[in-house]
């Protein structure tokens, strides 16, 4: 009887204990450390986009993408298009910005090479002479992919060919001639396909190809994504070396999904000739792609190196062979299973979500003009909602304002997608129902004060955010990240903390 007496009391001060130090809660603390490092990182590299390292990142990646678009389609080229200036004078300019100068010296026209510029030298051009000129439109290597080629590009390459081969002094007249003769053979194939083409509307993509230009800007870079996956693993409680092999391992991963998110989204915009499918795409379920990828690799991180077990002495094969056993290949499954669990029933409830966007979006713009109105004191007239495009996903809320001639808008559905995802981790997430739904509402009611805040500072102050267009997408990225940063906060005791209090440094298990 006494000892039981004695457990009862020790429970009793446990849960007082933890009363006490709730600010002590291993999951605050993860919140709090993961929302500093990621705001750190997205402050940092918004003064990081101006400079010559950016363009360096944006044109290795645009280079990058451009390998795998020729391994896919008919050709990609890099900054191909054609320039206003010549080689020497680009080259003169891009040595007196190297040196800090704003105008080119004599001596840098005479050192200049007159052979052609290289992309990153075009590319290098364009950015700088933007940031000198103050140019505020968003820029970014450009890349030409054609998936497929027109017959109208065929035939100017065909002519092109003849008229270089008429001007060659080099072949003999034999040789000229039977290479004509089966250009030209090809020449007139082409152009009665052409003729073909012409008579059938339905044909227009086989005569202009299957192209698709475009720029891979700051936003493209997946750098958001990256600083998120850094900053889950930097703030979760484990050994050093284990945060750093997740880093090591994870941010190239980030890289390399990114490249084929890019070669992905060419094809499509080439085949869809940059339309709606790509737009959707592009902004919404590659957007959830990239949450649901930076959950599964954390995870993943923290089955296979945070709660490894490695015996001292035990050497790298080993460790690798580990992997292929049944106790760890376990922890894979389940993590692969919740992943699959989670889209399963994140896809039906961001559709339903889209569909209630105008009668939710009309809720936001009553509280969020209320509070401009009332309390910050901007004299809002009116204010509503304008549905548009697939599922909603177009749509966007406008304000009405005294004094200002054209309405104040902001796009609504990217920002807002957010809530599901959450509803989604939490209903597959194995805990009672009665904590699960208490846990549900709590997330939902922070997402949608999120949601208010937003869009009242970005109406409040939209024009100073002009000059920061980055700004707020990257925003937006991070409150894509709620979902993922609230589900780990609500279940951190039950899926995380028990496990971590064995992976901690000595001197933490020691204390």
């Amino acid at each position: 009887m006494s000892v039981d007496n004695h457990k009862d009391k020790n429970a009793g001060r446990v849960s007082s204990e933890d009363k006490e130090v709730w600010y002590k809660s291993p999951a605050l603390r993860f919140v709090v450390f993961f929302i500093i490092v990621v705001v750190s990182f997205l402050t940092a590299y918004r003064y990081l986009i101006h400079t010559t390292w950016n363009d360096r990142y944006l044109f290795t990646l645009a280079k990058n993408t451009c390998w795998v678009l020729n391994k896919v389609g008919d050709n990609a080229t890099l900054e191909g298009l054609p320039q206003s200036i010549s080689p020497e004078e680009c080259r003169a300019w891009l040595s007196a910005w190297a040196r800090g100068a704003n105008q080119p010296a004599p001596e840098d026209y005479i050192n200049a090479s007159k052979e052609p510029l290289t992309p990153w030298e075009q590319w290098s051009y364009r950015a700088q002479k933007a940031r000198k000129q103050g140019v505020q439109i968003k820029l970014g290597p450009r890349v030409v992919f054609v998936l497929k080629e027109g017959l109208l590009s065929k035939i100017t390459v065909l002519e092109d060919k003849i008229k270089e081969l008429n001007r060659n002094l080099t072949l003999s007249e034999p040789e000229k001639a039977s290479l004509l003769a089966m250009y030209n053979t090809e020449l007139q194939a082409l152009r009665l396909q052409y003729a073909e083409a012409q008579k059938n509307p339905k044909d227009n993509r086989r005569v202009s190809g299957y192209i698709f230009p475009f720029i891979i800007i700051s936003e493209c870079g997946a750098i958001e994504i990256m600083a998120i996956f850094f900053a889950a693993v930097i703030a979760y409680p484990t050994l050093f070396r284990k945060k750093l092999l997740g880093i090591a391992v994870g941010i190239p991963l980030m890289y390399f999904v990114n490249i084929f998110r890019l070669s992905f989204l060419a094809i499509v915009g080439a085949l869809n000739a940059g339309g709606k499918w790509f737009e959707f795409l592009h902004y919404y379920v590659w957007q959830a792609v990239y949450i649901v990828f930076v959950v599964a690799v954390w995870l993943a991180w923290i089955e296979f190196v945070v709660y490894a077990e490695a015996k001292e002495g035990m050497s790298f094969r080993d460790r690798i062979m580990q992997i292929f056993q049944k106790k760890t290949l376990v922890p894979l499954f389940q993590t692969l299973l919740f992943c699959i669990k989670f889209i399963l029933v994140v896809v039906p409830l961001v559709c339903i979500w889209w569909a209630l966007i105008p009668v939710y979006g009309w809720i936001l713009v009553q509280i969020s003009g209320s509070i401009l109105r009332f309390i910050m004191g901007v004299p809002i007239m009116a204010g509503g909602i304008r549905p548009s495009g697939f599922l909603n996903t177009a749509s966007v809320i406008y304000f009405v304002i005294q004094g200002y001639e054209f309405e104040k808008t902001s796009p609504i559905a990217l920002l807002i997608t957010n809530l599901p995802p959450f509803i989604s981790l939490m209903l597959i997430t194995r805990i009672s129902w009665i904590s699960r739904l208490k846990k549900i509402l709590w997330g939902v009611g922070i997402i949608m004060l999120g949601h208010i805040l937003f869009i009242v500072i970005v109406l409040r102050y939209q024009e100073v955010l002009k000059a920061y267009s980055e700004l707020p997408m990257a925003v937006i990225q991070f409150y894509l990240t709620m979902p993922f940063m609230l589900w780990i906060a609500m279940v951190f005791r039950e899926r995380f903390l028990n496990r971590s209090a064995n992976n901690l440094s000595p001197n933490k298990k020691q204390a």
